[in-house]
């Protein structure tokens, strides 16, 4: 298995611009989806800029659409006319199938959407029945992996590259055609992704979404060929998990609900947690891994502020930001080269903003001669379990985790087996 090796290939007779044409269409193992046209397109008018919905049919006469499709390039002749023509096109989503027919009403649908980059957690004894990923009252989603997904999980560690690893089925009561099906599972999907991201310390990102079953019943129905979403491939698997066994599932429960209604737009807890995901990435310098935290950790103070007293300053607004959520810094500002301990827990001591002097270093170039790169790295090592205990805190509710198993306080400068 490679990442470039192709997982699914179709061939479409498809209309671009009025013209038919062939069209291979790859999706890789890596979620890569390219669409070859068998010739050229000649067309008198050079194609507006944007994006661009084209239809056709397979082989079999099933309808097949490309959708937010763009023309990467175009070459233009002149002689007796103008003609422009179209060598490529680059879809951003394949639908196979007709996505508009008569509405689904009072019917269980499943649909199953396999997954880049997710590690499923097991439990930890065998159960006769499959335990729901995540419940609610009119949709449950569950998760597989692929048998070889120990093998796939290596690889991503060994290429840095995602490559698919399992399965993330929803079944669900939405009235609707399909189209309204997939995008309703879709946009639960993603939310769940960005909380799995959070826990895992790898962002998930679905590639194919098919609707699979009507009541329990098989059915051949409509696939989605995906791409286009992000893969923060954050540590690629070579770091530990914030969570194990079943306590993936305590955390959605407990979670999902709030972060979707309220949390992630207002405190803007998608953007930290992919500025998270950016500072765990080993390929990139430790300026570059401490600036990530620092911006994550600065996005959620900023949206505090706003939401609460407004602060100018960034130590007043991170101080907010970090005495609201009831995290603990002393252990961290202690553990930090750079800052004084005299000043723990002194009002003007600013203790919650530990890392100032290296934040400075990195973000505006002071402090060059007082700041080596051991200091610097000890510094990213305690704000980045600043951030966790952050973002954790703002999750759940951290006075009653009696529900979980794998969760305690992280120690900074240790390598235990769970972050918090």
């Amino acid at each position: 298995m490679r990442a470039s090796n192709y997982w699914i290939e179709e061939t479409a007779e498809i209309e671009v611009f009025g013209e038919s044409v062939g069209v291979d269409v790859h999706l890789t193992e890596s979620g890569t989806l390219d669409a070859e046209l068998e010739h050229p397109v000649e067309v008198s008018e050079r194609p507006e800029f944007g994006s661009h919905d084209f239809e056709g049919t397979n082989e079999e006469g099933i309808p097949v659409t490309l959708e937010d499709t763009f023309i990467p390039k175009t070459s233009t002749e002149v002689g007796p006319g103008v003609t422009h023509t179209i060598d490529s096109i680059s879809p951003q989503r394949v639908v196979i199938g007709d996505t508009t027919t008569e509405p689904y009403v009072g019917d269980e649908i499943t649909l199953e959407f396999d997954m880049l980059c997710f590690e499923q957690n097991n439990p930890m004894i065998d159960s006769f029945e499959d335990i729901p990923l995540l419940e609610r009252e009119d949709w449950v989603a569950y998760a597989t992996s692929y048998e070889d997904a120990g093998e796939r999980i290596e690889y991503i560690k060994e290429y840095r590259t995602p490559v698919r690893t399992g399965r993330i089925e929803f079944q669900q009561f939405v009235n609707g055609p399909p189209k309204v099906q997939f995008q309703c599972a879709e946009e639960r999907l993603l939310r769940m992704v960005e909380l799995i991201s959070f826990l895992q310390g790898v962002g998930p990102a679905p590639v194919r979404a098919q609707l699979t079953e009507v009541n329990g019943e098989p059915v051949d129905g409509c696939v989605w060929l995906l791409s286009g979403y992000r893969t923060d491939m954050g540590h690629m698997f070579k770091g530990e998990r914030i969570l194990w066994h079943n306590d993936l599932r305590e955390f959605l429960d407990e979670s999902y609900d709030e972060y979707v209604n309220t949390l992630r737009e207002k405190y803007a807890l998608n953007v930290a947690v992919s500025w998270y995901l950016d500072s765990l990435n080993s390929t990139r310098t430790i300026d570059s891994r401490f600036s990530s935290l620092v911006n994550g950790i600065e996005v959620m103070a900023k949206r505090y502020s706003e939401h609460g007293p407004r602060h100018s300053g960034t130590k007043d607004k991170i101080r907010y930001l970090v005495n609201e959520l009831e995290v603990d810094t002393t252990d961290l500002a202690r553990y930090s080269p750079t800052f004084n301990d005299d000043k723990i827990g002194e009002e003007d001591g600013y203790q919650e903003y530990f890392y100032n002097r290296s934040r400075q270093h990195v973000v505006h170039g002071e402090h060059f001669q007082s700041i080596d790169s051991q200091d610097l790295f000890m510094d990213y090592e305690a704000t980045l379990v600043l951030l966790r205990r952050l973002l954790r805190n703002q999750l759940i509710d951290v006075d009653d985790m009696s529900n979980y198993s794998s969760i305690c306080d992280l120690n900074v400068g240790e390598q235990p087996t769970v972050f918090f």
